[in-house]
């Protein structure tokens, strides 16, 4: 972790700020910063994250519902065009 420079304009948000504008809990944080996907910072004896950092993150997320939803909408869609054959007696 490393630690903010105190020249810094961007607003920086606490652990419980973040968790809050990511509507997430605390250990999906900590494994969001572990797996690199946020940098937390250190500012004193404190975990903090820079707010235009968050921003970024939620920007390059996919819309509500997502991938998954549009996975599910397309696969629906095949199941639909697969004709099924019926069963030989025997």
């Amino acid at each position: 972790m490393e630690r903010f420079e105190t020249n810094s304009m961007d607003k920086i948000l606490s652990v419980k700020a973040t968790c809050e504008v990511l509507s997430t809990s605390r250990s999906t944080l900590w494994r969001l910063n572990k797996n690199k996907v946020l940098k937390a910072r250190r500012l004193g004896g404190r975990v903090a994250y820079l707010k235009s950092e968050i921003e970024a993150f939620i920007a390059g997320l996919p819309p509500a519902g997502g991938i998954h939803c549009e996975q599910q909408k397309n696969n629906a869609e095949t199941q639909n065009n697969v004709s099924v054959l019926p069963r030989s007696a025997g």
